[in-house]
């Protein structure tokens, strides 16, 4: 009867270790949470949407490793107090081992609740200063918002030869940090701010302050505003005729570009790109049609993805501060594209 036993024991650990390993991968002992936190509702839906799509697809895959991992969503409507709230409850309900935003303004008010709870936070689409100094538990897979801002102040001045720039930006994180980096380096390049002003997010009616900046006399506008404000403002600067170059940042979406019409034609913009050439064909793959902003998609298919290449780990922050480094941040340098057509093209 011993024997016997002992032969079942020794057959039942041999079977559980061929599963527990089968495939190449050791399962995982418990599972890992992902809170994202993302504008499900509201003007910012879009977006939010194809985001979650992306990270959706890259949880996939990694199931298919067999990392038992699991998306958690909370819509923050890109409202400040939303996303505290939905911070507060995936890391005290839910008990996330991580979480993902998309952007600065939406991890500034959730900075500080992570890490006091000492649970990695994960900022998709920008890197910046701010985020660099947010706390040791906040990283970003984003592109350099500084960095946006001061390639666009060096193709303004050396390649279009503008000397003279009026600036309009949000009252708004991003772009205030952008704002700031075009104008120091297109003064340090030897141009001039003949005009710099900001307004409110959700203005509409811009007409003033076009008034004031063809008083200016300016050789551009730079417009750091974010979606779907500057419809608005272009509709408007086209119908009261400001004919000068106009320059301006990722805000300037597709959709905008839509709206807009022939009211953003020939406006050159920095702007994120996708790293990953398999992400068109698996997004077809498994929502059945083409994606209408593929570089949401990849914001959060390629930041899960560069995470979940060491997962499944003991130390999640130990392994994120492995993986974006010393400052915490991918630092990805974004390029300029101009309108032609109504889509965007890289300008080389």
């Amino acid at each position: 009867m011993n024997k016997i036993i002992t032969i079942i024991v020794v057959l039942v650990v041999i079977i559980g270790g061929y599963f527990a390993l089968k495939g190449g991968e050791i399962q995982n002992k418990e599972q890992i949470k992902l809170g994202v936190i993302l504008p499900l509702t509201g003007d910012f839906a879009v977006i939010g949407e194809e985001l979650k799509r992306g990270i959706d697809i890259e949880v996939g895959r990694l199931q298919e490793r067999r990392v038992d991992i699991v998306a958690i969503y909370e819509d923050d409507k890109f409202d400040p107090r939303e996303a505290a709230t939905a911070a507060n409850k995936l890391i005290s309900v839910d008990k996330i081992d991580f979480a993902m935003v998309f952007s600065v303004e939406e991890a500034r008010p959730v900075a500080p609740i992570f890490n006091n709870a000492k649970v990695p936070l994960v900022a998709t689409w920008d890197s910046n200063q701010f985020l660099k100094d947010a706390g040791p538990y906040v990283f970003s897979n984003g592109f350099s918002t500084e960095k946006s801002g001061e390639i666009m102040a060096d193709f303004a001045y050396n390649k279009l030869g503008l000397k003279n720039i009026a600036v309009i930006a949000h009252i708004d994180a991003y772009a205030e940090i952008i704002s700031k980096s075009f104008e120091d380096r297109f003064v340090d390049n030897g141009g001039k701010i003949v005009y710099n002003d900001a307004v409110q997010v959700g203005t509409t009616d811009f007409r003033l302050h076009i008034s004031k900046i063809k008083s200016a006399k300016p050789d551009a506008v730079y417009f750091p505003i974010i979606p779907f404000d500057s419809v608005s403002f272009l509709k408007q600067a086209k119908e009261t005729g400001l004919n000068v170059p106009l320059l301006s940042v990722d805000g300037l979406i597709q959709e905008v570009i839509d709206a807009a019409g022939s009211a953003a034609e020939n406006i050159y913009f920095t702007n994120v790109y996708i790293e990953s050439p398999e992400l068109p064909d698996l997004y077809k793959q498994k929502y059945g049609v083409e994606s209408y902003g593929i570089t949401y998609v990849a914001s959060g298919y390629e930041a899960l993805k560069k995470i979940g290449e060491q997962l499944p780990t003991s130390d999640l922050k130990a392994t994120l501060d492995q993986v974006f480094g010393p400052t915490r941040s991918a630092d990805r340098i974004e390029k300029i594209y101009q309108v032609k057509n109504g889509v965007p093209v890289e300008v080389k």
